[in-house]
Order: C-alpha cells, then structure tokens, then sequence
C-alpha cells in the first residue's frame, strides 16, 4: 500500500475552524488535494469566496462554509445545530482556534 493510498480521503469530510487565515488555508487546501470534502468555519464578516473559489477549481470538492465567533457561546452553539442538521458524519476536525 502506498502512502498516497493511505491518506486518501475521499468520502470523508473535514471542519477546519479560522480556515481563511494562513494556516486554516494551508491546511483547506492539504485536506482538500488529499480528497477531503471541506467544512470551513471562521469569524463573522469573512470572505469565503476566494478560498472556496481557488479549491473548488483545483481539487473539486464539496465545501460548506459558516460563520461563527468561537468565543460566543450562543454562536457556537448554533454552529453545532447547523453542522448536525446539514451533515450526517464528520472524519476530522482541526481546531485552528486563535484568542
């Protein structure tokens, strides 16, 4: 089995919180060539559409994406509803959180 067979991820669906910075970025797109669908949370008033644009293109998988503060706790709360209620299963959460 080859390393490339060992990390795929297709079929599975990744949530990526602060995915629009550097890093959250970085690792979208990671997951993404990998074959993960994306679930890409960041603050109120992000602008998804660049990085949703760029990997769609390039990899051509699913992405959701919300907004929410992590640090409220009412938001997170309805994220957790939205996210239930939107996807039956969830392979891989990175928690790219900054305070």
């Amino acid at each position: 089995m080859t390393i490339q067979e060992l990390m795929n991820l297709k079929g599975r669906r990744a949530l990526i919180t602060g995915a629009t910075g550097r890093l959250g970025s970085v690792m979208a797109e990671t997951l993404a060539e990998l074959g993960a669908d994306l679930i890409l949370v960041d603050r109120p008033g992000t602008d998804f559409t660049l990085i949703v644009k760029e990997i769609k293109e390039h990899w051509g998988v699913k992405i959701w994406h919300y907004q929410c503060d992590l640090e409220q706790n009412e938001q997170r709360l309805e994220l957790l509803e939205s996210i239930q209620k939107d996807h039956d299963s969830l392979n891989v959460l990175i928690n790219n959180f900054k305070t």
